[in-house]
């Protein structure tokens, strides 16, 4: 995975496109979140850095993000009981926020699968 692989992932997870969107220097940020130490401990920009991403805890921000865009429209009534519940999409961006912290939670970092030692291929037999 590289950079534009973890952008392109996060974008999808977050619906980035749906109403709240997160503009592609919202992404970009998030991709600059989203990295952590490689399987040896190295950090971005260190020399023999594999790129590694959190990627579930960084979709958790994300949301984060699009709810507090939309924490201040409020519910419309129209006449005959009908309206327009526009928090329903603070609520929903916050349960979205909730899923993916869980997610990251349970999930290891993802890293380059092709870069990890020969032997780790070894362990299931």
């Amino acid at each position: 995975m590289d950079d534009t692989s973890a952008k392109a992932q996060i974008s999808f997870m977050a619906a980035a496109t749906a109403d709240p969107p997160l503009a592609d220097g919202d992404l970009d940020e998030l991709v600059k979140l989203s990295r952590v130490p490689d399987l040896l401990g190295r950090k971005y920009g260190e020399d023999g850095y594999e790129p590694t991403y959190e990627l579930y805890s960084v979709v958790a921000t994300a949301w984060l993000i699009k709810a507090g865009r939309v924490a201040g429209n409020i519910d419309l009534s129209g006449s005959g009981g009908a309206g327009l519940k526009l928090s329903q999409q603070h609520a929903q961006c916050l349960k979205m926020a909730e899923y993916y912290n869980n997610m990251a939670n349970n999930t290891p970092p993802q890293h380059q699968v092709a870069t990890w030692p020969t032997w780790v291929g070894n362990l299931n037999g």
